[in-house]
């Protein structure tokens, strides 16, 4: 897969986590990440630090590409770090079926 993809599918995931996180505070349900829970109560900054959160994730992508020329096993980096980014979208989605 070309870096590009796995910077689009991490993007895409955290706009998914932040969005699921934000409508299951909505509906009520409880927001394990005390990073997270304090800033629910203010829109701007919940969103805004989930951008913060994103950026420094892509930043750390693109470090890794190109660090991955020199250090070879630092290709196994990306992949998973986008399938740990999936985790909470697919745990919020399964949470919100169930509400």
């Amino acid at each position: 897969m070309r870096p590009r993809w796995y910077v689009i599918a991490f993007v895409v995931l955290s706009a998914l986590d932040a969005i699921t996180t934000w409508v299951g505070a909505d509906r009520g349900l409880a927001e394990a990440n005390p990073l997270i829970a304090a800033r629910l109560s203010l829109p701007a900054l919940f969103f805004g630090s989930y951008a913060v959160f994103t950026l420094l994730g892509v930043l750390l992508l693109v470090v890794v590409f190109r660090l991955s020329r020199f250090i070879s096993p630092l290709r196994y980096f990306p992949p998973i770090f986008v399938l740990l980014k999936a985790l909470p979208v697919f745990s919020n989605i399964i949470l919100l079926l169930g509400t």
